[in-house]
């Protein structure tokens, strides 16, 4: 059964739970969540509007069965009609949108604020991400209830894990542009941020992320879905395979302007001797990235993840099939049981859960791709 409840940003806290006449939510794999829900007006409680759906102030919590779902800040005013309030929600990442990584000031007009360096030496990126995280929690106003259920892990002490921000550089220097930088770094990891009830009235945040020796979250359990079994759990599968992103060369920029841009490329020649033509690419790399060497580090892995075409997997599910919601997350890995496809062998095909997304009357559809 789906619930709702508004609760406390800051705090956790949470508040009443209001009835809604519809309900769809979506969670992406390194992606801020979202969730829109309809409530309608005359049924609501009796609570003070003006801070139950403030945006920011106020948040959406979705629950199945009484396991949390999606729990995120109330992003904008409801739009409203003759009887329905519409409430546009984010996840809790949404916030690190709005959090610069710059330290604290006594003066902010000073050329202290664009002279400013801030790094995280001899660190694992994962460590790095939850440096981050905490750095922008400590400031006025910062607190939000996140837990970090995972210790903090060291590097060595090279140019790799010595990655410098610069306060000039504000546009590319909030917590979330931060995190997503260090998730698509060479070894990068996946970083989530999944609710959990604390206690029958709060809630928290773990903040789950993988580190560069595996860089996928860590999971507790492997769940295969069977499209071959009758009634079973699948109700719709499509596989699509395309070449649009396919390359054998790829090319990489970095940190800097024009001629002083930080470049690099990475080829695999194999499948030119195949007979497949040259398919060159480019990706930018931010600029976090200020030497070739790492460059050309992030081209290899950018070609990695493009050289072959990519076979997307949408999935649904029954919502009260044999995996619960709340047992599955996007970044794990997951098992497909397939059988009289032209486009995938029969088997047992191991693949990334990407994204999961559903509504409160509907069954829940999944994004997966071949793991690499």
């Amino acid at each position: 059964m789906w619930t709702a409840n508004l609760f406390q940003v800051t705090t956790g806290a949470i508040g009443p739970q209001v009835n809604f006449k519809s309900l769809t939510w979506s969670i992406s794999l390194n992606e801020t969540e979202s969730c829109s829900i309809d409530l309608t007006k005359a049924d609501l409680p009796s609570i003070d509007l003006n801070y139950w759906l403030a945006p920011w102030w106020a948040g959406v919590l979705v629950m199945y069965d009484g396991v949390p779902i999606f729990a995120g800040p109330i992003i904008s005013r409801p739009s409203e009609s003759f009887t329905i309030f519409r409430v546009e929600c984010k996840g809790i990442r949404a916030l690190f949108d709005r959090r610069y990584v710059l330290d604290e000031l006594a003066k902010w007009d000073t050329g202290d604020l664009s002279r400013m360096k801030i790094r995280f030496p001899m660190k694992d990126y994962g460590t790095v991400a939850q440096l981050v995280v905490k750095k922008v929690m400590t400031k006025p106003g910062g607190s939000v209830p996140i837990n970090f259920p995972l210790p903090e892990k060291t590097a060595p002490d090279d140019e790799d894990h010595d990655t410098v921000w610069s306060g000039y550089d504000l546009g590319n220097i909030s917590a979330n542009n931060i995190l997503n930088q260090l998730s698509n770094m060479t070894n990068g990891p996946d970083i989530m941020f999944r609710p959990r009830l604390i206690d029958g009235n709060s809630l928290v945040w773990d903040m789950w992320h993988g580190d560069e020796a595996q860089p996928t979250i860590p999971q507790k359990t492997f769940p295969i879905w069977d499209t071959t079994a009758g009634r079973g759990d699948v109700t719709d599968l499509d596989v699509v395979t395309t070449g649009t992103y396919q390359t054998n060369r790829m090319f990489v920029t970095g940190a800097g302007s024009n001629e002083l841009t930080i470049m690099n490329a990475a080829m695999d020649d194999s499948s030119l001797a195949s007979g497949f033509p040259l398919l060159e690419g480019m990706k930018a790399l931010g600029a976090t990235v200020q030497d070739e060497a790492v460059a050309y580090k992030g081209a290899q892995a950018a070609l990695l993840a493009n050289k072959e075409p990519l076979k997307e997997f949408q999935l649904s599910v029954r919502v009260d099939g044999e995996h619960r919601l709340g047992t599955f997350w996007p970044g794990d890995l997951v098992g497909l049981v397939v059988k009289g496809w032209l486009s995938i062998k029969d088997g047992t095909h191991r693949l990334r859960l990407l994204n999961i997304s559903g509504s409160a009357d509907g069954d829940v559809r999944m994004s997966l791709q071949t793991e690499k």
